[in-house]
């Protein structure tokens, strides 16, 4: 790969924690690049309409869930969660694999949570702005995430983002766009918070939510549209076409 990356005319980094790891793992470039984030069609990926106006606070986690600790954080931060708003309930959306199913049951019952957490299929793209429509949170725990599709998604449906302070998300949600939790995590160890303090973050948003969710698709639609991507990425074909 570090061969690859050395001999290409240009390189797009999806964020400066990626530009810093590869210069970290493959060593640093001496030919042009830049940083492009990944972008959403904001036409496509937008807030429901009507805004939902329900009092209930709905979080959301997305993706494949294939170890326990990934579906044991949200359900735990759940539980944490109601104790200083009851009105909460959770949706996983996407694939949990086949031997957490049994663990995870027993756990949301043990919890109490049964009427609480809901469980999505997999979907697909044109399916996923409904489903991000559905919530007002989206909690992404995952540890030094270089630049996730899904934040984006969700930013441009006008959720606020809870987030692992880690990776290149923090560049992705701003200040303004949603509440990182600090981890402790590095290269050779991934820790992931305590749901009290997952729980924290959801709450400090929840208190302002408005605030987060417009600051969110303004983010996404100013920092994150498609349209500027795909034009940046012809300028550079063309001008790298022009020198061959």
């Amino acid at each position: 790969m570090a061969e690859l990356l050395h001999a290409a005319d240009y390189v797009f980094y999806q964020s400066e924690f990626s530009r810093a790891s590869s210069a970290k793992f493959l060593g640093k470039r001496n030919k042009p690049s830049e940083v492009l984030y990944n972008a959403v069609d904001t036409n496509l990926f937008c807030p429901a309409s009507p805004k939902r106006t329900a009092r209930e606070l709905v979080l959301l986690t997305a993706g494949s869930k294939y170890t326990f600790e990934r579906v044991e954080s949200p359900i735990r931060t759940l539980a944490c969660v109601r104790k200083s708003y009851s009105p909460t309930r959770l949706i996983f959306a996407g694939k949990v694999w086949n031997h957490l199913l049994e663990p995870t049951h027993r756990l949301i019952i043990k919890l109490g949570l049964e009427k609480h957490v809901t469980f999505l299929p997999p979907f697909t793209q044109i399916e996923a702005p409904e489903i991000f429509q559905q919530a007002d949170i989206l909690i992404h725990p995952k540890i030094n995430d270089p630049c996730p599709g899904i934040v984006i998604e969700a930013m441009a449906c006008g959720l606020s983002i809870v987030y692992s302070e880690s990776g290149g998300v923090p560049e992705l949600v701003g200040e303004e766009a949603g509440v990182g939790v600090l981890t402790d995590s590095n290269w050779e160890q991934f820790t992931s918070p305590a749901p009290e303090t997952w729980a924290k973050a959801v709450l400090t948003v929840a208190e302002a939510h408005l605030r987060y969710a417009e600051a969110a698709r303004r983010r996404a639609v100013e920092r994150f549209d498609l349209q500027p991507w795909v034009k940046r990425h012809e300028q550079v074909f063309s001008e790298l076409l022009e020198k061959a």
